[in-house]
């Protein structure tokens, strides 16, 4: 099944080809990344698809794949007919987070239990897309156990980072930034 599976999802198009903006034309357009970038997010939510399926254990997205899976939930003839029902022989419901602590550290533990099934599957992961959590410093009981998902370093200020908060920024926790693709939570 698992060979069949990764067969039929190598085979799936996201892209109509009639269509003047194409699924990764517009997922690329509307979160400012580049045309390549796109589609590598687009490989990498293959990949997630296939262990939500195989796995057998909850699993969480990145924060870029998630934005993948978000936009194709919009198509809901692909998503549901053609990648469902076509090709994975059931639905792959999207379940958000109902917020809190418990939920941040239960999201936290799936999120590394996702990447050691990525590297059994798939090898290592491409830390572009699938980026390295990091716990941050209790500095304030507040802000203690949060965990910030980006590449370049944290920019909301939970976590000491080299690389400078990036203007477009929001000072609000949980705030995903589609110019830097910080998505500090």
């Amino acid at each position: 099944m698992s060979q069949e599976l990764r067969q039929k999802l190598a085979r799936f198009t996201f892209d109509d080809t009639t269509a003047e903006t194409p699924f990764t034309a517009r997922l690329a357009a509307e979160n400012g990344w580049s045309r390549e970038f796109a589609v590598r997010a687009v490989e990498e939510y293959r990949r997630f698809v296939y262990l939500a399926v195989t796995c057998g254990h909850p699993i969480a997205p990145s924060p870029t794949v998630d934005t993948v899976w978000h936009l194709h939930l919009l198509y809901t003839r692909s998503y549901w007919d053609d990648l469902c029902r076509g090709v994975l022989g059931r639905p792959l419901h999207h379940n958000p987070s109902p917020g809190g602590e418990a939920a941040r550290a239960d999201g936290s533990a799936n999120y590394l239990e996702t990447m050691a099934s990525y590297r059994s599957a798939f090898g290592e992961p491409n830390p572009e897309i699938w980026p390295r959590p990091v716990e941050d410093k209790p500095a304030e009981p507040a802000r203690a156990r949060r965990v910030c998902w980006s590449n370049e370093g944290c920019h909301c200020g939970r976590i000491d980072a080299p690389t400078p908060r990036c203007p477009h920024c929001s000072d609000e926790p949980g705030a995903r930034c589609n110019y830097c693709r910080c998505a500090c939570q």
